[in-house]
C-alpha cells in the first residue's frame, strides 16, 4: 500500500474512531448536564485543569520522539519509557504536595479530596505501553482505534450509573480514572512489547524532550489560560458554563478533526527532505483542515442557540453565545495542529517552543489588560487571539519553506465561495421554528451540508486541473476503494 493510501486510510480510521468515542462522550455529556449543575462543572474544571497542567509539565514528548526517530530498538523504547515514568512519578509527588494550597487558593475545601483522587491519573498514564506508538509510526491506527473506543464505552458504562446515584461531580472524577486505567491496561493487551527499566539511551530522549517539555507547558498554558482566568474573573457557575461550552467545541476540533492529522506527522517526516513534495503535502493538509473546520465553525455559530437547547436543555441557555464565540477555536486548533506537525517533522522543536512562549504571553497580557463586561466578550477575544497566533506560525512557515500564499489562496478561495453560497441559502430558508428543536437542527444540518458539498463540487470543477485538486480526487477514490464492498477500479 502506498504512502498516500496509508495516510488516507489512517485518517479515515482515526476520524471514525474519534467519531464513535466522541459520540459516546457527547451522550455522556448530555446526561450529566441534566443531572449536574454549572457549579459542579466548575469544580471538575479546576480539578482537570490542575491535573492536566501537571501532566503537561511531565510531558517528555514520548509519542513524538518514537514516531520521529528513524532508528529504534528495544533499548531506545525502554529508556524512553523509563525516562517518562520517572518524570511523571516525580511530578505526581509534587502535585500531591500542592493540593492543600490549590484548595485554599480557590477557597473550596472539597477540592482537597477531588484533587487527591484525580491525581492518580499521572502514575496510571505513565505505565502505558510505549509499543502503541510503534503502530502509529507504521501508520497502523487500528489498535489505537480499538483502544479509544473500548475505554470510552467502559467509562460510559461506569460514569452514567454513578451520576444517577451520586448526582454530583464525583461521577466525572470516577469516569476519568476508569478511562485512564482501561487505556493503560489495554495498551499491554494490544502490543507485545514489554518495557523494562533502562537508562542506557536516555541522552537521545533528553535532547528531544528538553524542548518538548517547556513547549508542552507553554502550549497547555495557551490553551487553558482562559479557564484559569475565568475562574478568577467570574464565579464558579460561569467557569462551569465556559468549560462545558469549550468542551463541546473541543469534541469537534481538538478530539475529532485534530486527531485525524496525526498521520501527517509520519507523512511530513517521510517527505521532509524534498521541499517540493513537502510544500505539496502542506497545501493538501491545510486545504483538508479548512474544508472541514470552516463549515463546522459556521454552522455552530449560526445555530448555537438551537444546538445548546437541544443538547443540554434550558439550564444552559445563558451560555449559548459563549458556545458560538468559542467555535472559532475549531479553526485555530485544526490549522495549528497541521503547522505543528509540519515544524516537528522538520525537527524545529526549539522554534515551536518560542511560538508557544510568545503565544502564551500575548494571550495572557491581552486577556488581563482588557476589562470584560461579560463572559461572551471574553470568549470572542479568546477565539480571535488563537487565530492570530495560528496566522503568525503560518507566516513563519511561509518564509522558511517558500510556501506560496497566493497559490494557497487559490485552493482556499472555492471553500470561502461555497460557504458564502451556503450561508445565503440557509439564512433565507423558511423552515417553521415550531417543528421541534431536533428536527429544526437536523433539517438545517442536512440543508447546510448538501448545499456546501454541491457548491464545492461545482466550484472546484473549474480548478480540476490543479495538481492538488487532482491529487485530492485521487485520495478520495483511494478512500472509497479502502471501504469494504466497494469495487476497486
Amino acid at each position: 500500500m502506498s504512502l498516500s493510501q496509508n495516510i488516507i486510510k489512517s485518517s479515515m480510521l482515526m476520524l471514525f474512531g474519534k467519531f464513535i468515542s466522541r459520540s459516546i462522550g457527547l451522550i455522556s455529556t448530555l446526561i450529566l448536564a441534566r443531572l449536574l449543575t454549572p457549579e459542579d462543572y466548575g469544580i471538575v474544571a479546576i480539578a482537570t485543569l490542575m491535573i492536566f497542567l501537571f501532566d503537561t509539565i511531565s510531558n517528555t514528548g514520548l509519542r513524538e520522539y518514537i514516531v520521529y526517530k528513524d532508528d529504534l530498538d528495544q533499548s531506545d523504547l525502554s529508556s524512553a519509557w523509563t525516562f517518562n515514568l520517572s518524570i511523571k512519578i516525580i511530578v505526581w509527588i509534587l502535585f500531591l504536595i500542592t493540593i492543600p494550597f490549590i484548595a485554599d487558593y480557590y477557597e473550596k475545601p472539597e477540592l482537597n479530596s477531588v484533587l487527591f483522587a484525580i491525581s492518580f491519573i499521572l502514575p496510571i498514564e505513565a505505565f502505558k505501553n510505549v509499543g502503541l506508538f510503534l503502530f502509529q509510526k507504521e501508520l497502523n491506527y487500528k489498535p489505537q482505534f480499538l483502544l479509544d473506543v473500548s475505554h470510552k464505552i467502559i467509562a460510559f458504562a461506569v460514569v452514567v450509573p454513578v451520576a444517577f446515584w451520586l448526582k454530583n461531580y464525583w461521577a466525572m472524577i470516577i469516569g476519568n480514572l476508569v478511562s485512564y486505567f482501561v487505556m493503560a491496561l489495554g495498551s499491554y493487551y494490544l502490543h507485545k512489547f514489554r518495557p523494562q527499566f533502562r537508562l542506557s539511551n536516555i541522552r537521545h530522549q533528553w535532547n528531544f524532550s528538553k524542548w518538548m517539555m517547556p513547549k508542552s507547558i507553554l502550549g497547555f498554558s495557551r490553551a487553558e489560560v482562559d479557564t484559569l482566568l475565568v475562574s478568577k474573573i467570574f464565579d464558579f457557575s460561569s467557569l462551569g458554563g465556559f468549560n462545558l461550552m469549550k468542551s463541546i467545541v473541543g469534541m469537534v476540533g481538538r478530539d475529532v478533526i485534530v486527531p485525524a492529522t496525526e498521520p501527517l506527522l509520519a507523512s511530513f517526516s517521510k517527505v521532509k527532505n524534498d521541499s517540493a513534495r513537502f510544500n505539496f503535502q502542506l497545501n493538501i493538509s491545510l486545504f483538508f483542515m479548512l474544508a472541514v473546520s470552516l463549515p463546522i465553525m459556521l454552522f455552530l455559530w449560526l445555530f448555537h442557540y438551537q444546538i445548546i437547547l437541544l443538547l443540554l436543555g434550558e439550564k444552559w441557555i445563558s451560555y449559548t453565545h459563549v458556545f458560538a464565540a468559542l467555535s472559532i477555536l475549531i479553526l485555530s486548533q485544526s490549522v495549528t495542529a497541521v503547522l505543528e506537525h509540519c515544524l516537528t517533522s522538520l525537527g524545529r522543536i526549539k522554534v515551536l517552543f518560542y511560538f508557544e512562549f510568545w503565544g502564551v504571553l500575548i494571550t495572557v497580557l491581552t486577556l488581563l489588560l482588557i476589562k470584560f463586561d461579560s463572559l461572551y466578550e471574553f470568549s470572542v477575544t479568546r477565539g480571535f487571539l488563537a487565530l492570530i497566533i495560528s496566522l503568525i506560525i503560518l507566516i513563519y512557515i511561509k518564509i522558511t519553506t517558500k510556501l506560496s500564499f497566493i497559490y494557497l489562496a487559490t485552493l482556499i478561495l472555492p471553500i470561502i465561495l461555497s460557504l458564502m453560497i451556503t450561508y445565503t441559502v440557509v439564512i433565507n430558508s423558511n423552515i417553521p421554528p415550531n417543528i421541534g428543536d431536533f428536527f429544526l437542527v437536523a433539517i438545517y444540518g442536512i440543508e447546510f451540508t448538501f448545499t456546501y458539498c454541491i457548491s464545492m463540487i461545482a466550484i472546484y470543477y473549474f480548478f480540476r486541473h490543479k495538481n492538488e485538486v487532482v491529487y485530492f480526487r485521487w485520495l478520495l477514490s483511494q478512500a472509497l476503494n479502502l471501504i469494504p464492498g466497494i469495487k476497486k477500479k
